[in-house]
């Protein structure tokens, strides 16, 4: 956490359950930046209320990911995708 005072803030609003969710998982094998459109499997970079954001899938070791600024997200997922 020490690294979002530095970089930006990523906020995290939770929503009723009738809004719709955006779900957008990063792309990269390690760290990077948010704000490469690249980076992410979508090709656009997540930043809205109720969003889901997902680094499941590829990081497998410590990595780091910048925000360049602050970013919004309903939901982050840093472990399994099931729990």
């Amino acid at each position: 956490m020490s690294q979002f005072s530095t970089h930006g803030i990523l906020t995290i609003i939770t929503l009723p359950s009738d809004i719709p969710v955006l779900v957008n998982s990063w792309n990269l094998n390690g760290g990077g930046s948010w704000t490469l459109a690249n980076n992410w499997r979508s090709a656009v970079t997540p930043n809205s209320v109720g969003g889901i954001v997902n680094f499941t899938s590829n990081i497998t070791s410590g990595s780091s990911v910048a925000l360049n600024g602050n970013k919004v997200a309903g939901k982050v997922i840093l472990g399994d995708w099931d729990n």
